[in-house]
């Protein structure tokens, strides 16, 4: 029986746009290469499919995260679980930063202009989603790099986030389509999520039990915040 895809959604991405994002770095080839990484990170196993997993229009199999592990071991060891993670570690760096920036600043300046909201829950709501739509524009393409890195393999799986960057944007419609593609539903993820980090964390630290704690509080907080904040937009995620 011929064997298929897992077809699925990869972050903000479709696999079909994963796929034609790969291919960029290949354009010479004329059959289409076959992807069999999977982001161990952000997706429901997304993009996982491997030669040993018969597919069928009856039945497709879901593949548990010990399969996933063993998948990636086998067929690129060690360095498979960091493909991509270069370019991930940075924009996670840029964008914690800048979402904590504009947090801090949309709080400040939505007080001023409207004394009413000052040290209300409302004004953490519009301030905590303010930072999740300016980190939604770094964090689609950041995004979008780690996804293309982790799916290519085999002589491509070398390429530099550099190769990448550049691939997009000679080949795929210019620094638009880096910047841009997956970038509705990615606001759609983000803007609820940090929007709901926020609030979490604003509400524990403000009871009584987490105050008591000291320096222990604002770490639990903010895991219990990190926590909450992916369980809401999770279904938009996958």
């Amino acid at each position: 029986e011929e064997l298929k895809p897992l077809k699925s959604s990869v972050s903000v991405l479709t696999y079909d746009t994963v796929v034609e994002d790969a291919d960029l770095f290949d354009s010479s080839s004329e059959e289409e290469e076959e992807v069999d990484y999977i982001d161990p990170e952000l997706t429901e196993f997304s993009l996982s499919r491997s030669n040993n997993i018969p597919q069928s229009e009856e039945a497709k199999p879901k593949m548990k995260m010990t399969d996933v592990f063993i998948i990636i071991w086998q067929t690129e060891g060690l360095a498979g679980f960091y493909k991509g993670v270069r370019v991930m570690a940075i924009g996670k760096a840029l964008i914690t930063a800048v979402a904590f920036t504009a947090d801090h600043v949309a709080l400040f300046d939505i007080s001023v202009l409207f004394p009413g909201l000052k040290d209300t829950l409302l004004l953490v709501v519009l301030a905590s989603m303010f930072s999740g739509f300016v980190t939604s524009f770094i964090t689609t393409p950041v995004e979008r790099i780690k996804v293309i890195l982790q799916a290519k393999e085999g002589k491509d799986s070398t390429l530099s986030d550099i190769d990448c960057i550049n691939s997009i944007v000679n080949q795929d419609c210019g620094l638009q389509s880096l910047l841009l593609t997956g970038l509705f539903p990615t606001l759609c993820r983000e803007v609820p999520s940090w929007a709901f980090y926020f609030i979490i964390y604003q509400v524990l630290m403000q009871t009584s039990i987490f105050q008591r704690m000291g320096a222990l509080g604002p770490l639990i907080a903010g895991a219990a915040a990190g926590c909450g904040s992916w369980v809401p937009v999770y279904p938009i995620d996958v």
